[in-house]
């Protein structure tokens, strides 16, 4: 039997590559039991990379999806959403929008707010370092002439906000204890955060929607008398003082300009 064409070889290995068994040509292509035993290991070896990398990603995920379920949703991702880069931290980079457009969980529509939360706390964790800013360098600036109010807070790079349709962040609270209990939660609530990462730990702080926006004016490059001025005019009791001491202690501001 002649041995088969290389560029025939390569498109079937590709193609069986990501199957979950083997076709009768690829067997016959490979010729002998140790070949395809080789080749089945190397199929193996990429359904595994695909489900850990997703793993590491989607910890609260997992637990709510259960193993088998999981695995069965890593092959259909990888199946649908080739990778774009070999660093295996991005692969589960367009898992929440898979997952919307999906069947997967059409019964469960607060899990791609989940997986949304869960990647955002990923990127959070691999952003670059930077340092964080403290409130004497903000007096410091101050006392040099610098005008308090025209100042503007530049966002760490860990610091991200978010928010969802959904109670994504009190279910994932809820599965940092040892046995998570979502009976107390109103999944339909909607819900916005912080995401910020200290010690190289990334974790997420709920904000009401006024902290949200002042947040949001405040990372979009508005000065801090802008964004005081909106503040009070949703709430004339705001603490102001309070509430920079509040933003300072988020930790989400690596510098100020």
């Amino acid at each position: 039997m002649p041995y088969p064409d290389l560029a025939d070889l390569q498109c079937c290995f590709a193609a069986q590559l990501l199957q979950q068994s083997l076709s009768m040509d690829i067997s016959a292509m490979l010729r002998n039991p140790e070949s395809v035993q080789r080749f089945s290991y190397y199929r193996g070896n990429q359904l595994a990379n695909w489900s850990a990398a997703l793993r590491n990603a989607y910890p609260v995920l997992l637990q709510l999806v259960g193993d088998d379920f999981f695995e069965q949703m890593a092959y259909h991702y990888g199946l649908n959403i080739p990778s774009e880069t070999s660093d295996l931290n991005q692969f589960g980079n367009r898992l929440p929008d898979f997952l919307r457009q999906s069947d997967f969980v059409k019964e469960y529509p607060y899990f791609p707010d989940v997986a949304d939360l869960e990647w955002t706390l990923h990127r959070a964790y691999y952003a670059a370092d930077a340092s964080l800013l403290e409130l004497d360098a903000l007096l410091a600036s101050v006392r040099q002439g610098k005008d308090f109010l025209a100042v503007r807070l530049i966002p760490h790079p860990a610091a991200m906000l978010y928010q969802a349709d959904f109670a994504s962040i009190p279910i994932w609270r809820a599965h940092q204890k040892q046995a998570a209990d979502l009976g107390h939660i109103d999944i339909g609530r909607p819900c916005a955060g912080i995401i910020t990462r200290q010690g190289w730990h990334a974790s997420v702080i709920e904000l009401d929607q006024l902290q949200y926006r002042m947040l949001g004016y405040l990372f979009d490059g508005q000065c801090i008398g802008d964004v005081l001025d909106y503040a009070l005019s949703q709430n004339r009791e705001l603490d102001i003082q309070g509430q920079l001491l509040y933003w300072l202690s988020l930790h989400c501001f690596s510098e100020l300009v």
